[in-house]
């Protein structure tokens, strides 16, 4: 497997984890904010929404490609405050475009060349010292699974079994 092979393949195998716990949560209310000493978190909601924006965001902007996006992205962007239900897309709308836009956002890293790889990213975000493409790309993937953790935490606060 080439080094971008190997990133696609983690990539999708962390959003099938994500996908997953999503699957557990379909009969609970996406909108649902649980606290924990006065600190909200994040719903299922505003979860869908805010991976919609960040893959588009660390795996096609990043590297200067285009991706059809929806006038709530930025919405949800990192740095935003949550916006109100209202505000947003319908859950089953955020759903459907989460799905469509990790096909896109794939077949777009799918297009790129190792070489590809080891450019700088034309946002010029560093993580470390690191500026690459392949670095945009790894941090999409951790930034998932990050997000993955906080699905599994709203399986255990919605009473969801997950094993």
């Amino acid at each position: 497997m080439t080094r971008l092979q190997t990133l696609i393949a983690t990539y999708q195998q962390t959003r099938n984890l994500s996908m997953y716990y999503m699957s557990l949560l379909k009969e609970t209310d996406p909108y649902k904010v649980f606290s924990i000493d006065d600190k909200a978190l994040n719903s299922l909601h505003w979860i869908v929404c805010h991976l919609c924006w960040a893959e588009a965001f660390l795996t096609v902007k990043s590297s200067g490609g285009a991706i059809d996006t929806k006038d709530w992205f930025e919405k949800y962007a990192f740095g935003t405050t949550v916006p109100a239900k209202e505000e947003g897309p319908g859950f089953e709308e955020a759903l459907d475009t989460l799905k469509a836009n990790h096909l896109k956002c794939i077949a777009y890293m799918e297009s790129m060349t190792e070489a590809d790889l080891d450019k700088d990213n034309v946002l010029g975000m560093a993580f470390g010292k690191e500026k690459s493409i392949a670095t945009m790309i790894m941090h999409a993937i951790r930034h998932e699974g990050t997000h993955a953790g906080h699905l599994g935490w709203l399986c255990k606060l919605n009473g969801v079994k997950t094993v």
